[in-house]
């Protein structure tokens, strides 16, 4: 799906079609309804083991693969990456989102991968050790999931991303 589709799509959605007057390059609108649609995507899927993951599901956009793969970074598909980018998404419009309050899971996550210690010493060096080691965990949980925000808004500010073509758009 490009720019194009997801406008035809949110004016579909919006009666009034009070932005058909106006030439749109990159809008907060567009941003927030592919948020929307980018919400809708995750599934929760088990695994022969029983084990429960998220990913995005089939016949997905290409875009939200690309971002997926943005907010990956270096690191290979992860679960927890994915479950972190998922809420990351979930409370992107209001700018929140919340680390886990089970010890279980937190030492799970940072136990998960070699590059996860580096976002609870990032957090610790920016704000100080809070005498406590899950609480440090948590914050290095957080700073992650800040690490993913940032680049879901850095990727959808550049608005040829949600494009497979790069071009404009003149609603008619």
């Amino acid at each position: 799906m490009n720019i194009k589709q997801l406008i035809n799509d949110f004016l579909a959605e919006d009666e009034s079609n009070e932005l058909s007057d106006f030439h749109i390059e990159y809008t907060a609108e567009i941003v927030e309804y592919a948020i929307d649609e980018l919400s809708r995507a995750f599934e929760r899927r088990t695994r022969n083991n029983g084990d429960e993951f998220v990913c995005l599901g089939d016949g997905r956009p290409d875009w939200m693969q690309e971002l997926a793969h943005e907010v990956h970074g270096d690191m290979l598909p992860d679960d927890w990456k994915y479950e972190l980018f998922e809420r990351a998404v979930d409370g992107y419009n209001d700018e929140s989102y919340e680390s886990d309050v089970y010890n279980s899971r937190l030492l799970s996550w940072a136990s998960s991968n070699l590059t996860r210690p580096a976002y609870v010493d990032e957090a610790v060096e920016n704000y100080g050790y809070p005498n406590d080691h899950i609480k440090a965990i948590v914050m290095g949980q957080m700073a992650e999931m800040d690490d993913i925000y940032k680049r879901i808004e850095e990727w959808l500010e550049d608005g040829d991303n949600l494009s497979s073509d790069n071009e404009s758009v003149e609603l008619e």
